[in-house]
């Protein structure tokens, strides 16, 4: 007799479950599509802007890692919200330099108009560049030949940052890579990391 008991008990307390669920006002409906599964952060690059003492501070970016687009947006500048702490020294451009990269050299023309780019411009270009041109897939010279970049040096990890950290913890950069920069009338040439970075 107990053991019908509990089966009634059970069966009315699970009854009332389901009556009490079925009850809460959510209308039933059919399959919701959610479109694709989320795969994760999209890919990042960094760029280098400058802090009011002077001092290079890398800022992410959530863009596929390119040589071209890590330029591109470094010549935007900051964003509104990023604006009062941070600043550039590079000029605003007419139109986007052109980027090419092959065995551990980066040229970037910038258009006719353009003037000589100071020492601090100059390093947020280098460090922008070749942080980009070290975690870029392939480089775009070698992706219209058709072949992968294969780097021809090592990485160097970078430490964590400190109070004030500019460089993201882990990341790696090519002990050195040369930067020409090439306007219509002058250029400038920048090996290693004047950002502390090699």
């Amino acid at each position: 007799m107990r053991s019908a008991r509990r089966l009634v008990l059970a069966a009315a307390t699970g009854l009332a479950g389901v009556l009490a669920l079925s009850g809460c006002g959510v209308p039933p409906s059919g399959v919701i599509q959610a479109g694709e599964p989320a795969t994760g952060m999209p890919a990042g690059i960094t760029v280098f802007f400058l802090s009011s003492t002077g001092s290079l501070v890398g800022v992410p970016r959530f863009s596929p890692p390119d040589l071209a687009t890590a330029v591109d947006l470094l010549f935007q500048g900051p964003t509104s919200d990023e604006a009062p702490e941070l600043s550039t020294r590079l000029p605003k451009l007419p139109a986007l330099p052109e980027v090419e990269a092959k065995d551990g050299t980066i040229l970037i023309r910038v258009p006719p108009g353009v003037a000589r780019f100071t020492p601090p411009a100059m390093q947020q270009l280098v460090c922008t560049a070749a942080t980009a041109y070290r975690v870029e897939p392939d480089s775009a010279a070698h992706r219209q030949a058709g072949t992968p970049r294969v780097p021809t040096f090592p990485p160097v990890p970078v430490p964590a940052p400190g109070v004030g950290g500019s460089v993201p913890t882990g990341l790696a950069v090519p002990p050195m890579v040369s930067i020409h920069v090439v306007g219509a009338r002058w250029a400038q040439i920048e090996v290693g990391h004047p950002c502390g970075l090699g």
